[in-house]
């Protein structure tokens, strides 16, 4: 269980030291064309990260980051038990014929979370 809770901070800081690294390798290369003389690699520091806090792309990476991370927690949670046992009691007390044929199909298992649907 302490693996699924930590998949989300994984992913943060996973999709954030990647945006860095590449944004950082983007400012140290000379654009294609133009003639580089090294001065961007001094300019930039290394990695290129010097360039990336200047211009404070370090903001975008943490968005990008923050939203991945959110992704990541909220499929976390479909398919968990909490999830299956809240359709149960929502299929043993709905009266509204549409919704719980919503709910009904919501509880149909599919290949990958059969397993959970047994919970």
């Amino acid at each position: 269980m302490i693996v699924t809770r930590l998949i989300p901070a994984v992913v943060f800081v996973a999709i954030f030291v990647a945006h860095a690294l590449y944004v950082g390798a983007c400012a140290a290369s000379a654009p294609s064309g133009w003639t580089d003389f090294g001065i961007s690699a001094h300019i930039v520091g290394p990695l290129g990260l010097g360039a990336y806090w200047r211009a404070q792309d370090y903001f975008v990476g943490f968005s990008y980051a923050l939203a991945a991370t959110f992704a990541a927690w909220a499929l976390g949670r479909i398919a968990s038990p909490q999830a299956y046992a809240a359709l149960r009691s929502a299929a043993a007390r709905e009266t509204d014929p549409a919704v719980a044929e919503e709910v009904a199909a919501a509880r149909e298992p599919t290949a990958p979370v059969a397993a959970l649907n047994q919970a």
